[in-house]
């Protein structure tokens, strides 16, 4: 049965650090290598905005529609990385 945390409003679940589990140092890395795999994503995907010179040959709207689309990817991997964060400050403060 899990429980969720009330001072958690994502109602992220948090790993127990136990005898039996993953040692905290393993999982303190594992979240440390994927935040910086997601911080990379986000310079890569910013790189990659849509430059209206490709969109111009469309419809008006096109070329807007391409950067909204674009924020809302944006917006994804900076939620991912909002959450490995809160997920290595509950880490941080296990034994």
């Amino acid at each position: 049965m899990s429980t969720i945390d009330t001072m958690n409003p994502n109602g992220l679940l948090f790993p127990t650090i136990h005898s039996n589990g993953t040692s905290k140092s393993a999982l303190e890395e594992q979240i440390e290598e994927a935040h910086a795999a997601i911080r990379n994503a986000e310079e890569k995907l910013a790189a990659a905005a849509p430059n209206g010179r490709d969109y111009y040959t469309q419809e008006v709207t096109t070329f807007y529609k391409a950067q909204d689309q674009h924020l809302l990817r944006m917006q994804r991997l900076h939620g991912v990385r909002l959450e490995l964060e809160t997920i290595a400050e509950h880490l941080a403060f296990q034994p």
